[in-house]
């Protein structure tokens, strides 16, 4: 077998068994590898009666075939069914694991059962031990890293690990891969800490077989010209090595888009917020890049006191702006705290709706236990993410289960920011039609990266020989719905094909943006198995329907749970460069599922669609449950 590893470990963490399957030949040439692989399973396995909160869910890792190959496939998916809503979510991880897990010999694995006591496990090539880790209950993140480091004798382990967000079962609870890389904001830290794994440690030593060498060398050469700083015709590809995604946040100011107070938009707040790239440059330490990556960076570590951090957009405007906080220094504390609690950075407006809510008289003292929450006070925010994590009294549980809960026990939906449950990541909406567009129809929720980039290709960079079904300089214009169904349908369709491989979408730059050419001649090289521009994207709008179908299945999922916050379909900017702006959702919906040939009114696949698609046994199940009938 080349490309492909050929072995699934499944850990059963309730006897501490291991078996090692293999997912057959067809599943691998349908569904690829990391994203793809893991919605087939989780389908076929983790059906409507699973409680996503019990033993019987599980937890996916997957990687793709040119998973630690030097095409910068760095990436591992981590699916589950979320305890948030029940429905599909999966994240994306980057860094060192992912490469460690694909030497070691394996295409993923898979959490099953539940440890009735903490344990850590160690994946060592073919050899899987299970450790005691009550002595790392309760500690953070970086504290656990480095004992199991010592523990283990190697320094140079891989480790993805939970902290106490994860280990109190908190739905804002991620995994953290190597101390910087997180995933799982759909609540895979809260499962992962539900079977009692506080880390997995992975060494391998095994080479990945290739099918084609010389021709896998001569598409790796190929790639990394098109993505040189000299020759990438992407505007933002240079910039974006130096300075990493922080220069996101001087374009979101830009455009006026800048959540503050809970995205309440009051621009005399955002013109005092000077917070973007230039001062993350002035506190630089070192770029940092994943493995085998040839940019110089998608991010920077910059110095905090005596140690360093790893600082993205989300961070600067999820717990600066969005807080009313405006010193840098407050900012990269509570992101310190955040990234050690092992808790997702976009809970910010959880904590943000409980201000305005205390504000606005939902809340009192009574229920925050005598905390008087007010803007701008990065200590009352510290204490609340206390309360939030440790799920202290009343009001910390409902934090800790999210705004669904808070909104349900206090009232404030219009205020409520989230999308199915899952917190919104901050990057604008009501400035950028097609991010709100996406917000809404993306089936895990509010989260950004299932599209990103959040714009169309450089006109320029787009071979002749790529059609794109969609006007590109119309679906540039952010203030205007047209073209956007087109525009955010093939980035769904496209960006799973970088989840199946695994490989990073910020390199999705240049003619690699609109060209998954590059992709099949490096999948056909690798696996022995062709794969064209246009199979690969049947494959991305297969998985895209499949995960649709999932929802539905699980959680009947319809046109009603694709929507946006009241705040951005009825409250327009009142100043800035988007003044006036709100989502035009409803037209932008139909445009979408018509795209999709979805049924316009409940927003789910057609019959014609998944047969279309290969998805017959979705058409028996959608029949079995009477799906079209309701």
């Amino acid at each position: 077998m080349f490309g492909w590893s050929g072995c699934i470990l499944r850990i059963n963490t309730s006897d501490g068994t291991v078996k090692r399957t293999d997912v057959g030949d067809d599943l691998r040439r349908e569904y690829i590898g990391g994203r793809g692989l893991a919605t087939k399973l989780l389908y076929d396995e983790v059906g409507p009666d699973v409680d996503p909160k019990g033993p019987d869910n599980k937890l996916y890792m997957t990687l793709g075939p040119l998973t630690g190959t030097p095409l910068s496939a760095c990436r591992m998916t981590v699916t589950t069914k979320t305890p948030r809503n029940g429905f599909l979510h999966d994240g994306n991880m980057g860094g060192f694991f992912p490469a460690e897990l694909r030497f070691a010999g394996y295409d993923g694995l898979v959490l099953e059962g539940s440890s009735e006591k903490p344990i850590y496990i160690f994946i060592d090539d073919d050899k899987v031990s299970f450790h005691d880790a009550s002595h790392l209950w309760g500690l953070s993140v970086t504290d656990t890293h480095i004992k199991l480091r010592e523990e283990l004798g190697d320094p140079s382990i891989r480790t993805i690990i939970i902290g106490p967000a994860g280990e109190n079962e908190v739905n804002a609870a991620v995994i953290i891969g190597d101390l910087y890389h997180a995933s799982g904001r759909g609540a895979a830290g809260r499962v992962m800490g539900s079977k009692k794994v506080k880390a997995i440690a992975v060494r391998g030593t095994k080479e990945i077989p290739i099918f084609d060498p010389d021709g896998f060398m001569e598409v790796y050469n190929d790639f990394w010209k098109e993505l040189s700083p000299d020759d990438c015709i992407d505007i933002y590809h240079r910039p974006w090595g130096v300075a990493g995604d922080s220069l996101a946040t001087d374009y979101i100011k830009t455009v006026g888009g800048l959540a503050v107070k809970n995205d309440q938009g009051f621009d005399e707040e955002v013109s005092s917020f000077n917070i973007g790239s230039a001062t993350i440059r002035k506190l630089l330490v070192r770029p940092m890049s994943c493995f085998s990556c040839g940019l110089p960076s998608c991010s920077q570590l910059i110095a905090h006191g005596n140690t360093v951090l790893k600082m993205h957009t989300g961070s600067i405007i999820g717990l600066g702006s969005n807080f009313g906080i405006t010193d840098i220094n407050e900012i990269m504390e509570l992101h310190k705290i955040w990234t050690e609690l092992g808790l997702d950075v976009s809970v910010s407006p959880t904590i943000s709706w409980a201000i305005e809510a205390y504000q606005k008289g939902l809340i009192t003292k009574d229920d925050t236990e005598g905390i008087e929450l007010k803007w701008g006070d990065s200590n009352i925010i510290k204490k609340l993410v206390h309360k939030l994590v440790y799920k202290e009294g009343q009001f910390g549980e409902l934090m800790a289960e999210g705004l669904k809960a808070l909104t349900e026990k206090y009232g404030g939906h219009d205020f409520a920011l989230h999308v199915k449950g899952l917190d919104i990541t901050l990057v604008p909406s009501r400035s950028m039609y097609g991010m709100g567009l996406a917000y809404a129809v993306n089936d895990q929720g509010a989260d950004h990266c299932r599209i990103y980039p959040p714009y169309p290709p450089n006109i320029d960079a787009v071979p002749q020989h790529i059609e794109l079904p969609f006007d590109v300089e119309k679906a540039a214009i952010r203030d205007i719905p047209d073209e956007k169904a087109k525009l955010i349908k093939w980035s769904f369709d496209s960006r799973a094909i970088l989840n199946c491989l695994t490989t990073c979408v910020f390199l999705s730059r240049g003619k690699l943006f609109s060209d998954f050419s590059y992709f099949g001649r490096a999948l056909t090289a690798a696996t022995g198995v062709q794969y064209t521009h246009d199979q690969l994207m049947k494959i991305g709008e297969k998985i895209c329907n499949l995960e649709r179908s999932y929802n539905v299945l699980n959680g009947n999922a319809s046109r009603k749970d694709d929507t946006l916050p009241k705040r951005y379909l009825n409250e327009p900017f009142k100043a800035g460069g988007s003044i006036g702006m709100v989502v035009p959702l409803d037209r932008m919906l139909d445009d979408y599922y018509k795209e999709r040939n979805w049924d316009l009114a409940s927003g789910r696949p057609t019959q014609q669609k998944l047969s279309e698609l290969g998805l017959d046994f979705v058409v028996e199940d959608f029949k079995n449950k009477g799906v079209w009938s309701q």
